[in-house]
């Protein structure tokens, strides 16, 4: 068994709060606040709903991020020629050949018969006069072209096919300020199937009839990632087939003020005060929401494998003294402790 005798570096009012800088031209807010051991803080907002003035680079940027294609396509497709967020230019081109074709940013189908690939490359730009060549990105994608369906159970299959490939899954994330936005089920079949939805668990989802949305039931409740499904029932003629589709739903993270994340480090440091480490000790890597990296000051005598295990190295004939360290971070705050044990030679 290793002996071990704790030091931990610093007191509690030694927390180091870690700052990010950064400029921007958006309009902002600034305040200050200080906490309970006379800290400042200072908290910046920044608002997104006024005017927005930003670089080239940056436009080019969000307009890259937010370009998507559907996966699925059945018939002749317009593609779009300007950036959702920052209005960039996008010009296409075809990577590959096929009975299609790219004319003026739409993509035509010419033999609607079999099941194809189209190779598209857009390239996006905020202004060639003024930007520079990073700020020109290009983003490519593969598009399934999918035969025309002619019967009433081609035309289903089909419909749930693009529906699952091109609307799903639907996330309902609470950390933005419109979980809902992608909820709509007023979503149209290609085929002209009609579509009934229903909830597979009631007691965490419902439809709102009125915006006919999906919506959860008791956010609150909602605790980590939840994975669960809802019921499209799809008719065209004769033909009616069921289909289920996965909705992800992530719960809001609880808004952490300094003096809760520094209990929660005191915490954490004080059960690491009270464990006992031996050969077989496998090192925490976390405390609750407290994230532990732990380092050996020697490793040629005394190593830590992934999983948190303790290797004795130690090959010198003699017992060595070895300092592990374990940083422990909540949000942007950190604290080091540190271990000094007795390493026999094996």
């Amino acid at each position: 068994m290793l002996s071990y005798k704790n030091v931990i570096l610093g007191s509690l009012a030694a927390l180091t709060l870690i700052g990010c800088g950064g400029t921007n031209t958006t309009p902002s807010l600034s305040q200050t606040a200080t906490t309970q051991n006379g800290q400042s803080l200072s908290v910046r907002m920044t608002d997104l709903s006024g005017d927005e003035s930003y670089s080239n680079e940056e436009a080019v940027k969000r307009d890259f991020d937010t370009l998507t294609l559907p996966k699925f396509v059945n018939n002749d497709y317009q593609l779009p020629t300007e950036g959702f967020k920052a209005g960039s230019d996008i010009n296409w081109s075809l990577l590959n050949s096929g009975d299609f074709n790219l004319t003026n940013a739409k993509l035509m189908i010419e033999d609607k018969t079999v099941k194809q690939y189209a190779k598209l490359s857009a390239f996006i730009n905020y202004d060639l006069n003024t930007s520079t060549p990073e700020a020109n990105k290009t983003k490519e994608f593969c598009v399934t072209i999918l035969p025309e369906a002619i019967t009433p159970m081609q035309k289903v299959d089909q419909d749930i096919q693009m529906l699952e490939g091109n609307h799903f899954p639907i996330l309902i994330d609470f950390n933005s300020t419109t979980p809902y936005q992608d909820c709509g089920l007023d979503i149209p079949a290609p085929n002209g199937s009609n579509i009934t939805w229903t909830v597979c668990d009631k007691d965490l989802l419902e439809i709102n009839t009125t915006l006919n949305e999906l919506r959860v039931l008791h956010p609150e409740l909602i605790t980590e990632r939840t994975c669960t499904s809802i019921k499209g029932t799809f008719t065209n003629g004769d033909i009616t087939k069921e289909a289920y589709f996965p909705v992800i739903i992530l719960p809001q993270h609880k808004m952490m003020s300094y003096e809760e994340a520094c209990d929660l480090i005191k915490g954490a440091l004080e059960n690491l005060q009270n464990t006992t480490f031996d050969l077989a000790s496998i090192l925490p890597q976390n405390d609750g929401d407290i994230n532990i990296q732990w380092i050996s000051c020697d490793p040629e005598l005394l190593s830590i494998d992934a999983a948190g295990a303790l290797i004795n190295n130690n090959t010198t004939g003699t017992t060595k003294e070895v300092v592990i360290k374990a940083t422990l971070s909540l949000k942007n705050i950190q604290k080091e402790f540190c271990v000094t044990l007795q390493v026999p030679t094996v």
